[in-house]
């Protein structure tokens, strides 16, 4: 393998999904294909323009990257790895703790079926 075509780091392959975010809020559907620790292989519409830096979000994986563009072909988009954040858990999916304690206590109780009510 020539020195031309040796990555600065290895890529895995990946299939995740991904939302990019522009300055003004609109987000933009992508597919992230590989990663490495510097960047990143985007798919993403080639009819929508993508600025020289934006965020990165990974859904389900409570992860945002901040990125700078670094080619584009078509759809596909090669992207620098500038900042990576974890973002907190999402309080919502948890159920509050009386939620729970209160679910915890009907297990195995069952109410009598009366026809008519």
């Amino acid at each position: 393998m020539s020195d031309i075509n040796k990555r600065r780091d290895d890529r895995t392959s990946v299939d995740w999904i991904g939302m990019i975010r522009l300055v003004d809020g609109d987000e933009i559907p992508c597919t992230i294909k590989d990663v490495s620790r510097s960047g990143m292989k985007l798919t993403a519409p080639q009819d929508r323009s993508l600025p020289e830096t934006f965020t990165l979000k990974v859904v389900g994986r409570n992860l945002v990257f901040r990125v700078r563009l670094a080619w584009r072909r078509e759809h596909q988009v090669g992207v620098q790895i500038e900042r990576i954040a974890r973002l907190p858990k999402d309080s919502a999916a948890a159920p509050a703790p009386q939620a729970a304690e209160t679910a915890h206590n009907r297990l195995g109780s069952r109410e009598r079926y009366q026809p008519g009510l």
